[in-house]
């Protein structure tokens, strides 16, 4: 079974690289801007402050100062016009690097397919030279060289020639309007970040009111494109929507992977994310799943549900929490689910009986316990520790202890 979970292992780790640097990046938006800005903001006061006697009475815009204070006057405007540099340039880095990492994932999507079915990137069609030859060791090497050129002209192609690519290889290939939208926006500013240095030119005036009318009426050539946290987090979700559908398309599409092997990588990607805490995330990710995939197993979405709750407890909130479970019957689940549930709902009645019928059942109830973060709060409960021991005569610490170590580089298993 653990070969079949790796089977598309490297599609996996491509889409974990690419969600570790959208959570970096926003990080970043939240934590750090935030704090450069309030630098910024108390910097301009102070300087405002140095200039306020030198204000025109009648112009509060203009400066009015004599030959001796000229040049510490000019000094002190040159430096207020500069603080908006240090935060516009993050901010601009952040963008750029959002479709780094989304062309990143293309790229490596692709390699990943080519491995799997090198018919779809259209390579063995490819003609190449004697000469070109005597260039590589071997005929593999110049197969790699010739996939990489192919790679590189499709991911050169504008982001709706890529789409279009991609929807041709992929009939069911659809995003979320709201979120392609602001995809959409988000690349073409990044194109007049890199070549007109953030200002609007007739290029993304005229592409915006293509798609998105409204925006573009509230933007004019040369504006300065500066946003905020709020914007660099809407365009972030954005890339893990247009990102997460992309990749259940190509797995499905493209690379051949059933539904019952989408399933469970989406069900490790999930896991992960709620394992480090990254709850917004595997929201996102969920919803995306729940848009797209229109044949999952009754399991996968009663386990999606589970996912959803928890995520929706550990954020703070367990009215939603609550809500969430009761869109399911969990009696007619499996018993480790309705255990699951009774847990996330904080229903400690039947506790002793539910572990008992776990164990009757031979559920792997201590892997169970030791492993899913949904049971990190009953596992500290003294009521549970009780039970737990007089049903294994054992502590569930001495189980844990006998888990395998994993290595810190591969998380391989040791032997």
């Amino acid at each position: 079974m653990e070969e079949e979970a790796r089977k598309y292992g490297p599609f996996e780790d491509s889409l974990a690289h690419y969600l570790s640097t959208l959570i970096a990046i926003r990080h970043l938006a939240y934590a750090y801007l935030p704090a450069m800005n309030a630098s910024v903001k108390a910097t301009r006061a102070s300087i405002d402050e140095e200039l306020k006697p030198f204000l025109k009475p009648d112009e509060p815009d203009k400066v009015v100062t004599s030959r001796l204070n000229y040049h510490r006057i000019k000094k002190l405007i040159r430096k207020r016009k500069r603080l908006v540099y240090p935060t516009v340039l993050h901010e601009q880095a952040m963008i750029i690097h959002i479709y780094n990492a989304f062309e990143s994932l293309v790229v490596n999507l692709l390699h990943s397919v080519s491995a799997e079915k090198p018919e779809t990137i259209a390579i063995l069609e490819k003609q190449v030279s004697l000469k070109d030859l005597f260039k590589y060791s071997t005929l593999e090497d110049a197969k790699e060289a010739v996939l990489i050129e192919e790679i590189e002209g499709i991911t050169r192609k504008g982001l709706d020639e890529l789409f279009t690519w991609f929807k041709s290889r992929c009939k069911k290939l659809e995003f979320c309007g709201e979120s392609w939208s602001t995809f959409r926006e988000g690349n073409l500013r990044r194109n007049v970040i890199v070549h007109n240095n953030g200002f609007a030119n007739s290029t993304y005036c005229t592409k915006l009111a293509e798609f998105n009318e409204s925006a573009a009426q509230n933007v004019k050539l040369g504006d300065h494109l500066v946003g905020d946290g709020n914007y660099l987090n809407s365009l972030i979700e954005s890339a893990l929507d247009i990102g997460s559908t992309l990749y259940i398309a190509v797995l499905g599409h493209m690379a051949g992977a059933t539904s019952e092997e989408i399933e469970s990588s989406f069900t490790d990607i999930v896991f992960n994310l709620i394992e480090d805490e990254h709850y917004t995330y595997a929201l996102r990710i969920i919803s995306v799943i729940e848009r797209v995939s229109k044949n999952s197993s009754r399991v996968f979405l009663e386990r999606l549900t589970l996912n959803k709750a928890q995520c929706h407890k550990w954020h703070g909130d367990q009215n939603r929490c609550d809500l969430t479970l009761s869109e399911v019957n969990w009696k007619e689940t499996q018993p480790l689910f309705s255990f699951a549930a009774e847990t996330l709902k904080n229903d400690f009645s039947g506790l002793e009986k539910n572990m008992r019928a776990l164990k009757e059942l031979d559920q792997d109830l201590p892997g169970a316990l030791s492993q899913y973060p949904v049971f990190k709060e009953l596992i500290m409960r003294d009521d549970f520790r009780a039970i737990f021991r007089s049903l294994y005569g054992k502590n569930l610490d001495d189980f844990q202890a006998e888990l395998p170590m994993f290595d810190l580089g591969s998380k391989e298993e040791k032997d």
